[in-house]
């Protein structure tokens, strides 16, 4: 499948395509998609991901933008902003992640925190229990004197 050129709005290409244009994996792409980062169409089994126009999206074909010679360069810089773009999406992409990582560690002590506490107040129950003065059994009578003989 080639290139859908769509005029000043971008070109629309293969996922797979989109991908390596924007120095991504084919996952982190589907992730971005899923966030609405990119906007798609889906043309059966194919899902195309919209772009800005770009001289460096490999499809097979003579360059697109090569009939435009003035805007390559502008075609550039936003080439480089788009890159710039991609490491800072990703960037806070792994910031998101790892907030979230935090907050389930925080979750999960204080979990255990609770847990503990539960621990220590049953704890003090059975240690009460145990404190009760034990049962002392009462002395045996002294043996009187005819009795010496009998054991």
């Amino acid at each position: 499948m080639g290139i859908a050129d769509i005029g000043q709005g971008g070109q629309w290409v293969p996922a797979t395509q989109a991908a390596q244009a924007l120095g991504l994996s084919d996952r982190t792409l589907r992730r971005h998609i899923a966030a609405g980062r990119y906007q798609v169409r889906y043309r059966g089994r194919n899902t195309l991901v919209l772009l800005p126009h770009r001289t460096d999206v490999p499809d097979g074909t003579a360059d697109a933008s090569a009939a435009r010679p003035a805007a390559k360069s502008a075609i550039a810089d936003a080439s480089g902003v788009t890159e710039l773009g991609a490491v800072a999406r990703d960037a806070l992409a792994l910031l998101e992640r790892e907030r979230e990582a935090r907050s389930q560690a925080e979750q999960s002590a204080a979990m255990w925190q609770e847990h503990a506490r539960n621990l220590e107040a049953e704890n003090g129950r059975l240690h009460e229990l145990l404190a009760l003065p034990a049962h002392e059994e009462e002395p045996e009578p002294p043996r009187r004197w005819w009795q010496v003989w009998r054991s």
